[in-house]
């Protein structure tokens, strides 16, 4: 089905820098939501995605914050400009864009608060300059693949796990209800993680107290020993 396609994309780009599929999926529903009269096809939303994921990842973000962003700029683009929280979250983690967006419209030398704060980092303009704002970015941070990370590798086993899943059960849903059940699978493997952390360091504790106990154990005899 499209969706199923759709998710594969989506599902590729979040592998590759190590973020949740779930919220790329969700951003991206909300995304085609918001920009379904504006003429912006289903391609170009995925590409916007994949470009603000790859430059959070690739600038040494961690991967909470780059989910942070990609919610913060989603729900700005779908608002139809970037101004107030949406602004100031994107403005501190990931400057880059912003220069680039300033650069590609043709004010270099206006704060990008101002361009803010008057409207000018619209929806529009951003797709408009898309090829243009990456094309900067790149230039001037050199972007590569993202570094491994324990947090990274982690997204992809999760991200794994809700696709075997998602194939599985959810292969006829039309986007928006697969992001919404991708979100509730993502949630419920995390409470896994959870537990599972916590029983391994469980485990880790007993081990550490049982060896401890022995060693005293050990001392003790030896102790016995020497006085007898």
């Amino acid at each position: 089905s499209a969706a199923l396609s759709r998710f594969n994309d989506l599902r590729e780009i979040a592998d590759k820098n190590g973020i949740s599929v779930a919220d790329m999926a969700n951003n991206y529903a909300k995304l085609q939501v918001a920009l379904s009269n504006t003429g912006i096809s289903a391609g170009q939303t995925v590409k916007a995605l994949d470009f603000i994921s790859t430059t959070m990842a690739t600038t040494g973000k961690a991967t909470q914050q780059v989910n942070a962003v990609m919610l913060q700029l989603s729900q700005a683009l779908s608002s139809g400009a970037l101004q107030g929280d949406e602004f100031r979250s994107v403005y501190e983690n990931a400057p880059e864009i912003l220069q680039a967006w300033r650069e590609a419209i043709g004010k270099s030398d206006v704060a990008l608060r101002e361009l803010s704060s008057t409207g000018q980092l619209t929806t529009e303009s951003f797709f408009k300059y898309l090829d243009v704002i990456q094309q900067t970015v790149v230039a001037q941070t050199g972007l590569t693949e993202p570094a491994d990370t324990v947090a990274r590798g982690l997204e992809r086993l999760k991200n794994a796990f809700v696709g075997l899943i998602q194939e599985s059960t959810s292969a006829s849903l039309p986007i928006q209800a697969l992001a919404t059940t991708l979100n509730v699978l993502a949630a419920a493997l995390d409470e896994l993680i959870v537990l599972a952390a916590a029983f391994a360091a469980a485990k880790s504790l007993q081990k550490g107290a049982d060896l401890a106990n022995k060693a005293f154990t050990s001392l003790i005899d030896n102790i016995n020993g020497g006085t007898a």
